[in-house]
């Protein structure tokens, strides 16, 4: 019973313990969470901040960093970068631009001699030993191209064509050199060098007197021009060698006459000058040029008739007014105006002569046709050959402009 009884008390006293220990749980949580620790020293309650006016409302604070924005972009195009540099000094910078495509350096003058112009020149040489006598002649057509960049600017290189016969055992590069490359500078055209090399003078120079020019060409073929021409006679006494040039130019044609000579053992001389530039964009007269070749053959063949049959004044009425001339025997050079080549070859129709043209070569250019032949000429017991430059005006009535015998061969 007594055990009964206690099983009893404990069935009815159970319930109530339940709610106090569940009562004394939840009232210590409660003091856990409205009871914050003592701190260990109390710091002093900030100001409570002053609202600004609703009118000016407070501006925002500049956040400490930015995204970068990299938008999307082409290859060539350099990429934008926003950030606040004000605030972050770890701010990345922008990419390096590519640089651009170098452009060709501005002549500092007016001039031809850029990429896609086109130079034609006339060529005669001869070449003696002691074994060997000869000459040659013919055209050299040069192309300018642009080249690759070098150091900053565009350069330009040559490329020449059609003289396959020069009177030389060793010849050096004719005017230009096509193994090199160009371009202009402040101070002229200069041959690029390497990075490591220092430039030389310029090949074309701004200002001819200050490299030791010393005598100006009034005329070239007959028509004026303002160039400076210059001669630089090279001795080697030890070896018995001579050799030096003659060489003319201006800045807006650059090399209009280069005569190179060698005496050491054989003699050789060239005569190499510029009869046309044409610039890029600017296409030749096909039609006009060969109607002009057509009528300077038949002027050709006057010009024999009239001295082969002794009529003085048909060959005279073939020359233009303003006709120059030089005259070459194998010992003798003359130069003359009309009224003085007129006046000497006036003695020459006094006795019978035979003139023959052989081995044309003829450029017909604009108002301007240059033929290149070999001329044999003879007269009572004197007779000579030689290479003959003739420069037709086409301009209206062919008339001879100039005319020159280059060397003279006695027979």
């Amino acid at each position: 019973m007594k055990q009964h009884a206690t099983h009893h008390l404990g069935r009815r006293w159970t319930p109530t313990i339940l709610f106090i220990a569940v009562f004394l749980i939840g009232a210590s949580c409660n003091q856990k969470e409205t009871t914050a620790p003592e701190p260990a020293a109390k710091a002093p309650a900030a100001p409570a901040a002053v609202p600004a006016p609703e009118a000016v409302p407070a501006p925002e604070l500049p956040a400490k960093t930015q995204k970068v924005v990299q938008p999307e972009t082409t290859p060539d195009e350099p990429q934008e970068v926003v950030a606040n540099s004000a605030t972050d000094i770890t701010a990345p910078k922008p990419p390096a631009l590519k640089p651009s495509v170098p452009r060709p350096a501005e002549p500092p003058v007016p001039t031809v001699l850029l990429p896609g112009t086109k130079m034609v020149y006339s060529y005669a040489g001869r070449f003696e030993n002691s074994d060997e006598f000869r000459f040659a002649k013919g055209f050299m057509s040069c192309q300018w191209k642009q080249g690759k960049p070098v150091n900053g600017p565009i350069t330009m290189n040559i490329e020449c064509s059609g003289l396959v016969d020069r009177a030389s055992m060793s010849p050096m590069p004719p005017i230009w050199d096509v193994e090199r490359t160009y371009a202009w500078s402040p101070d002229g055209l200069r041959e690029v060098l390497d990075v490591h090399e220092s430039p030389g003078a310029p090949v074309v120079p701004v200002s001819p007197n200050d490299w030791g020019f010393t005598k100006a060409l009034g005329s070239l073929n007959g028509s004026p021009i303002a160039a400076q021409c210059y001669e630089t006679p090279d001795s080697e006494e030890e070896q018995g060698d001579d050799s030096g040039e003659r060489r003319c130019l201006n800045p807006r044609l650059g090399v209009v006459l280069w005569q190179p000579w060698v005496a050491a053992g054989w003699v050789e001389e060239e005569d190499f000058r510029l009869i046309e530039a044409i610039p890029a964009g600017q296409e030749a007269d096909t039609e006009g040029r060969a109607r002009s070749e057509s009528q300077v053959r038949e002027l050709l063949a006057t010009w024999l008739k009239a001295q082969n049959s002794g009529d003085r004044e048909g060959y005279n009425a073939l020359y233009a007014t303003d006709f120059k001339g030089i005259k070459r025997t194998d010992r003798t050079m003359n130069e003359y105006n009309r009224a003085g080549w007129l006046e000497d070859r006036g003695k020459m129709f006094k006795r019978s002569m035979k003139v023959q043209a052989e081995e044309l070569e003829l450029h017909a250019g604009a108002n301007r046709t240059t033929l290149l032949f070999y001329q044999h000429w003879s007269s009572g017991k004197y007779k000579d050959y030689g290479p003959k430059l003739m420069v037709i005006a086409t301009d209206g009535t062919p008339r001879i402009l100039y005319e020159e015998l280059l060397w003279a061969r006695r027979k």
